[in-house]
C-alpha cells in the first residue's frame, strides 16, 4: 500500500464521523461559509497537483456529500435547532456568565483606588429648581 492509498483510507475512515449529527452540523456550518467552500476546492486542487489521485477522489466525495447535505440543511428545522442549542449552551460557559464566574470564584474586578477619589460632579437637579439653578441654566 503506497502513501496515497494509506492517506485515502485514513481520510475515508475519519470522514465516517460526519454521520454523527453534532460533527456534521459543525462541518456544515463551515462549508456553508464561502471561505470554507473555497478552502475545500483549493484543498482538492492542491491534492491533485501533488498527484494523490485516490486521496483526491475521497476528498471530492466527502466534499460533494457535504455540499449535498448543505443544500437541505441551510433551510431545515435542524439548523435552527442547532443554532438555538449553541446559543443556549453558551450561557453555561464561564466566559459568558458572571454568575458562573462568581460561583467558580474566578470573577475579577478592579478594586477601588482610594488615593484618587472621583471628581466632584454638580448635584442632580431637583424640582422645583432653586433661583440660583434657574439663573445658572438660563445664562
Amino acid at each position: 500500500m503506497n502513501k496515497d492509498e494509506s492517506i485515502a483510507l485514513a481520510l475515508g475512515a475519519i470522514s465516517t464521523l460526519l454521520l454523527f449529527p453534532d460533527i456534521r452540523y459543525y462541518v456544515l456550518e463551515l462549508v456553508g461559509n464561502t471561505y470554507g467552500a473555497v478552502a475545500g476546492v483549493l484543498l482538492i486542487l492542491y491534492i491533485l497537483v501533488n498527484r494523490y489521485a485516490m486521496t483526491a477522489i475521497v476528498v471530492t466525495a466527502v466534499f460533494v456529500y457535504l455540499i449535498h447535505q448543505q443544500v437541505g440543511y441551510s433551510s431545515s428545522v435542524d439548523r435552527q435547532v442547532n443554532l438555538d442549542t449553541i446559543a443556549d449552551d453558551s450561557r453555561f460557559v464561564s466566559a459568558n456568565s458572571v454568575d458562573i464566574q462568581v460561583a467558580n470564584k474566578t470573577f475579577v474586578r478592579d478594586s477601588p483606588n482610594m488615593l484618587n477619589p472621583p471628581e466632584p460632579t454638580p448635584p442632580l437637579l431637583t424640582y422645583p429648581p432653586s433661583e440660583e439653578t434657574l439663573r445658572s441654566m438660563s445664562g
